[in-house]
């Protein structure tokens, strides 16, 4: 998720329900406002008090609540919590992680799908998608002649998996503007087999050639 400036919500773009609506994701994972603190840093007053509508939240502080109640729901965004923040418009979505998860869900793939057919573990795609920590499996750091830190996309079987021609083509896409357009790659039922045999979960990844 992109961050933002520390500020607080108007009136007019807050929903006025953002507390029961926090109060409801966390419940419905069977998740405590203990364990909900320990994963955000924030503390558990603080959160409960949001949650009950004492205390009007800060946008950094919804943020990072968010980043882990949507962290493993593919049907809830940021903008069906808070329509009218300007930094849930998808035309915001930037980084390798966040382009390439959505990417995976305009495809209507699952993580699991993905991350089998690319050969590594679900929960490392997670942390990748949503910037949540190392994965030198799927992305590369370097740095330039200058110092300068320069991370690269390292996987080419899941530049495959999410239809992409080539690693160098998922790249692109992760760069350009007109990421929403990018074309998607055929992928025959002949080489997923060859590449993955007759597992189910990979069933998902071969479909017709569309656009996206």
């Amino acid at each position: 998720m992109t961050k933002i400036r520390r500020h607080t919500f108007p009136a007019n773009v807050l929903p006025r329900d953002i507390g029961n609506t926090i109060r409801a994701l966390r419940q419905a994972q069977g998740m405590s406002s203990a364990s909900l603190s320990h994963h955000t840093g924030i503390a558990r007053e603080t959160i409960l008090r949001i949650e009950n509508g004492r205390r009007p939240p800060l946008a950094e502080t919804v943020l990072r609540l968010l980043e882990i109640l949507l962290a493993e729901l593919d049907d809830v965004e940021l903008e069906d919590i808070v329509p009218s923040w300007p930094e849930a418009d998808g035309r915001q979505v930037i980084g390798h992680g966040p382009r390439s998860r959505a990417r995976r869900r305009r495809l209507g793939l699952s993580a699991a799908a993905v991350a089998a057919a690319a050969g590594f573990s679900e929960a490392t795609l997670s942390r990748f998608e949503r910037n949540a920590g190392p994965t030198p499996k799927l992305l590369k750091e370097t740095r330039t002649p200058h110092g300068e830190l320069q991370c690269n996309l390292a996987s080419e079987a899941l530049a495959k998996a999410l239809r992409f021609t080539s690693l160098s083509d998922h790249e692109a896409f992760c760069e350009a503007d007109h990421w929403r357009d990018w074309p998607v790659a055929a992928m025959t039922v002949e080489s997923s087999a060859s590449a993955h045999g007759a597992d189910p979960r990979y069933s998902q990844i071969v479909s017709p050639s569309e656009s996206v």
